[in-house]
């Protein structure tokens, strides 16, 4: 699931104002996120929160893509010198991630996404919003109990701020046959 252009920036808008400023010390972490999403994020140097300190946390360490094991988690924790969000990619992270689970903030995915599809839904062009809520309204009653997943929906509204074409255009993003004008 590769990120539409503008998804890292609006992501980091989100964050920006769900974390709020940043206190040294302060460590929070995301979970929700795919681990390939969670590598590509931090590897977009579009992808800057305000005075926090990105990294993923997987198997392995390259400060050039910004990962860095669960050991090296702690210890940044422990330091407490600077403000941390830690992407964890859940499926490398280890065991050695309790301590943070415990004592970090975690950034929810309901809470993320509202967010960011409150912020993708402010760039739609004008007259885009109505129709962007009634497909997404639409998508959701066609899925019924098999939810439409927040990042589908996130990744739909991304697509469609591009213009009133991609409105139509992106609909199967969530789902729908995708539309002209």
């Amino acid at each position: 699931m590769p990120l539409n252009e503008n998804a890292a920036p609006i992501l980091a808008l989100a964050l920006k104002e769900l974390l709020g400023p940043a206190l040294p010390g302060s460590m929070a972490f995301i979970r929700c996120l795919p681990g390939e999403v969670a590598r590509e994020l931090a590897a977009d140097q579009r992808f800057l929160v305000p005075g926090w300190r990105v990294a993923v946390v997987g198997q392995t360490a390259d400060e050039n893509a910004r990962t860095i094991t669960a050991d090296q988690a702690v210890e940044w924790r422990e330091d407490k010198a600077e403000a941390v969000l830690l992407l964890v990619d859940a499926s490398q992270a280890g065991a050695g991630m309790d301590g943070i689970y415990s004592a970090a903030r975690e950034v929810a995915e309901v809470e993320l996404f509202a967010k960011a599809r409150a912020f993708a839904r402010d760039k739609l062009a004008h007259g885009g919003k109505g129709f962007a809520d009634k497909a997404l309204y639409k998508a959701r009653r066609l899925a019924r109990n098999k939810t439409l997943s927040p990042w589908r929906e996130f990744a739909y509204l991304c697509r469609a701020a591009y213009s009133l074409e991609g409105l139509g255009a992106a609909l199967p993003e969530i789902g729908l046959w995708p539309v002209a004008g």
